[in-house]
């Protein structure tokens, strides 16, 4: 930006700041990358309507409009991200599950349905718009939509088939002219992302079949109302679980390895102290440092997203 012709940085200020606010009106509001994404929470709208004090009187805002789209989508793999097979780890791992499964699912997890992952879209895809910017700033007293917002939206089944998970994104209309941005479903590039929404009531359903949905818009981003899950509360990474859900082969050689290693120390007589001391650096779920205290070590795991 140092760069270029007539750019003013002001990296750092506030929108209430007394210079941004007895300075110039400006003619354009860009604030397209606050709503992006697949949470896009109601903070970014807000600060959309909070800058509007500083635009010229007729001013564009880009993006002119935001919306929510949703689509009902049939994945195994999608669904197993939330839900582990406990009958394959049983067999595959010898290890049980079900406690993970009751503690840890979630009634959303942020995904990107893109072309490596197996699934099909089981409805057309549903626009609840959330707000016009360009209607709210031509009005005198525009102000920011009351949060939580609510919306029920119905969606049909296009086909015979099973609904595991519903998935939500954000739709940005950038233009009068039409120009638009969604990061829906096959989207490409890296800011492709959805979140999948999970519920008991979905089901194995038939060609025009109807699903009632009820959705919440707020400070979290998109939510489908309901009851929550005891893992929405938790800091488990989407990554540890999908590598727990996925690859038994992977957990078992792990266990096999580290086990062996641990019973080999311990019978060689390295301990300190009658222990074995064990340091698990990015311990994920803590799956590896369970299957070392296991075979008798003492056991320090660290983990970022603890």
């Amino acid at each position: 930006a140092h760069e270029l012709q007539d750019v003013e940085v002001a990296a750092g200020r506030r929108l209430s700041d007394p210079e941004l606010q007895a300075g110039p009106r400006f003619d354009i509001l860009v604030a397209a990358e606050r709503l992006w994404g697949s949470a896009a929470a109601a903070t970014g709208i807000q600060s959309v309507f909070a800058a509007f004090p500083l635009l010229a009187p007729v001013a564009q805002v880009i993006p002119c409009s935001a919306s929510v789209c949703v689509q009902a989508i049939e994945s195994d793999a999608v669904r197993k991200r939330n839900w582990l097979c406990e009958e394959t780890f049983k067999r595959e791992a010898g290890l049980d599950y079900s406690k993970y499964n009751a503690e840890a699912r979630r009634s959303r997890l942020a995904c990107h349905l893109n072309q490596s992952i197996d699934y099909r879209t089981m409805s057309k895809a549903r626009e609840w718009p959330l707000v016009d910017f360009e209607q709210e700033f031509s009005k005198a007293s525009g102000s920011a939509p009351s949060m939580p917002m609510h919306a029920n939206i119905k969606v049909e089944a296009l086909s015979d088939g099973h609904i595991h998970c519903v998935a939500t994104w954000i739709s940005l209309r950038l233009s009068a002219a039409g120009e638009a941005v969604s990061w829906g479903p096959g989207s490409s590039g890296g800011t492709g992302w959805q979140y999948c929404h999970y519920s008991d009531m979905f089901r194995s359903v038939s060609a025009g079949d109807a699903i009632d949905l009820a959705l919440t818009y707020g400070l979290e981003g998109v939510r489908l109302e309901g009851p929550t899950c005891s893992g929405d509360s938790s800091e488990l990474s989407p990554y540890h679980t999908c590598m727990l859900t996925s690859d038994p082969q992977r957990t078992t050689a792990y266990r096999d390895g580290i086990r062996s290693s641990v019973e080999s120390l311990i019978a060689q007589g390295a301990s300190r102290g009658g222990a074995l001391n064990v340091l698990d650096i990015g311990a994920g779920t803590g799956l590896l440092s369970m299957f070392a205290a296991g075979a008798g070590a003492t056991v320090v795991a660290c983990e970022r997203a603890a």
